[in-house]
């Protein structure tokens, strides 16, 4: 079990033995597991599809402009 940051534990899916740990860690100290859930869904939140979309889109602009550039 690893702790990455104020609102995420990772497991290895394979190792049931932290799977386990993690599953009593959030069963013995529901506060914590309401602050990850609360940080957890702050930070979804931050994602969307549309957003991935226009960051996207930006990429490919700049690098077409940068390629219209060092052509013309």
């Amino acid at each position: 079990m690893e702790i990455v940051d104020d609102s995420t534990i990772l497991v290895d899916p394979s190792d049931v033995e932290q799977i386990t740990d993690a599953m009593r860690l959030f069963l013995t100290q529901p506060a914590l597991a309401t602050a990850l859930r609360e940080k957890g869904l702050a930070s979804a939140a931050q994602f969307s599809w549309e957003r991935t979309a226009r960051e996207t889109i930006a990429v490919y602009e700049r690098v077409l402009a940068e390629k219209r550039s060092a052509v013309g």
